[in-house]
């Protein structure tokens, strides 16, 4: 069963380690150790140890995620402050809501709360498509030298997000540009690679798409054009970013109701937990910045 399922994947050439599934049913592959030398897996020097494994998605393909050592990984962690100081003194329009401090999913979806339809657009290969061009403005080289590995901020490192959040700011700009350019009345929210907005006007689609794609692309980004979902509000409750919006509020989607009904009929008191709490669908804590993020 195993076989079969890599095979029908376009990444079936993984290192030949030991596999095993998660706990949401995909396949987990262990990757190779990495300590350098010649037998790295990438051409690039490499600049910390690091262990990789793949993780299956729905369209059979396979994500690649990079696991630092513990000491790595807290060396990592501590250039947090800085990276999100500097994102937050760039991010003007802060239309981003994910990974960043007091901002969350639900938020993001109650921005569309009132708007009569939404084009939601998934970019393919976030963290994969970010270079260092996108961001050698706001960091110095010896960053991008600590948080680049093979080219670019790979999925796993904790200071990826936050780096693929500075790429992307001036393609939110663009955006936001092109549609004030073009007199589109609308809201854009962007929660990571999940890029949303929402208007009234029904002959807004087709330019919204149009415009997004190609500003996307000539950004050296991609659209997943299969992903690219179209929803109206005169068809019930619209789904943004994990939960369901109206004209009056935000709630929990049919999807997550039915995983706590199979959770309790299944006595899975960890994951029941996780839904409930995921089911109140509440808005980001107010936390204050410490000391290190004043400027």
């Amino acid at each position: 069963m195993y076989e079969d399922y890599v095979n029908k994947s376009e990444h079936c050439n993984l290192p030949n380690t030991l596999s095993g599934w998660n706990e949401m049913g995909r396949i987990v592959k262990k990757g190779e150790r990495h300590h350098g030398g010649s037998d790295r897996l990438f051409s690039i020097e490499q600049t910390a140890p690091y262990n990789i494994f793949y993780i299956s998605k729905k369209n059979g393909k396979f994500r690649r995620i990079f696991s630092l050592y513990k000491e790595q990984k807290k060396q990592f962690r501590e250039l947090i402050p800085d990276l999100e100081r500097v994102l937050l003194k760039h991010d003007s329009h802060q239309v981003n809501y994910a990974f960043i401090r007091n901002r969350n999913c639900v938020e993001n979806a109650m921005q569309h709360i009132g708007y009569k339809y939404t084009v939601s657009m998934d970019l393919e290969n976030f963290f994969e498509s970010v270079n260092r061009k996108h961001v050698d403005k706001y960091l110095d080289e010896d960053i991008m030298d600590q948080c680049f590995i093979s080219g670019a901020p790979q999925q796993g490192l904790p200071t990826s997000p936050l780096i693929a959040n500075l790429a992307f700011l001036d393609c939110d700009n663009t955006i936001l540009k092109s549609l004030k350019k073009y007199n589109i009345s609308s809201v854009y929210t962007r929660y990571a690679d999940d890029l949303t907005l929402s208007f009234d006007n029904k002959k807004d689609i087709g330019k919204v798409i149009f415009l997004i794609s190609n500003i996307v692309n000539n950004s050296g980004f991609k659209v997943n054009k299969k992903k690219t979902k179209i929803q109206s509000i005169d068809n019930g409750r619209k789904v943004i970013t994990g939960v369901a919006i109206d004209n009056k509020g935000v709630y929990p989607t049919r999807r997550t109701l039915k995983k706590i009904r199979a959770a309790q009929h299944q006595n899975n008191s960890n994951s029941l937990l996780g839904l409930i709490e995921w089911s109140k669908c509440k808005l980001p804590k107010i936390t204050k910045p410490k000391a290190i993020y004043t400027e």
